[in-house]
C-alpha cells in the first residue's frame, strides 16, 4: 500500500497485484436452482412455520406439518386430560393427481376408558355443481388399476 499526500488529502493506493488477485478468484456459486424450486421451498418452509407458530398460539390442540415436494401434509386436532374427557384426530393427507387421500385415527377417552377408532381411507376433490364450487367426498371400497 502506497500513499500519496497531495495538498492536505491524503490518497491510498494498493498494489495492484492484490486486486487482480480477487479479481481472478473464482466466485463461491452453490449448485443452481430453478426458480419454481425455490419458490416450491420457501412456501413449504412458511407453511411449516405457520403450523409452528399455529401450535404454539393453540397451546397443541392444533398442529400442521407440510411437505410441498412431497404433495403431503399431517394434521393434528385435540387435546385434553385422559383422566376426564381427551379428544385427539390425527391425519395424514396425501395428494394425488387432482384429489386428496386422508388417512384419519380418532382417540377418545372418557374418565379414563378410551378407545382408538381407524378411519376408512377417504378421497376429497373438487368439483362444479350448476357453476357452483364444491367438495366431492368419497369413499373407495375397490382401487385398482388396469
Amino acid at each position: 500500500m502506497r500513499w500519496l499526500l497531495i495538498s492536505g488529502v491524503a490518497l491510498c493506493f494498493f498494489s495492484a497485484n492484490a486486486q487482480a488477485d480477487r479479481l481472478l478468484e473464482a466466485p463461491a456459486i452453490g449448485p443452481r436452482v430453478g426458480l419454481s424450486k425455490r419458490i416450491q421451498l420457501n412456501l413449504n418452509e412458511y407453511g411449516n412455520d405457520f403450523g409452528l407458530e399455529l401450535g404454539e398460539l393453540t397451546l397443541g390442540l392444533v398442529q400442521m406439518r407440510f411437505d410441498i415436494e412431497k404433495r403431503d401434509a399431517r394434521l393434528h386436532l385435540g387435546g385434553g386430560n385422559a383422566d376426564s374427557f381427551q379428544l385427539q384426530i390425527d391425519s395424514y393427507v396425501m395428494v394425488r393427481r387432482s384429489q386428496a387421500r386422508v388417512q384419519a385415527r380418532l382417540d377418545l377417552a372418557v374418565a379414563g376408558h378410551g378407545f382408538a377408532l381407524e378411519l376408512p381411507d377417504f378421497d376429497l376433490s373438487t368439483a362444479s355443481v350448476s357453476g357452483e364450487r364444491a367438495v366431492a367426498f368419497s369413499i373407495p371400497f375397490l382401487e385398482g388399476s388396469f
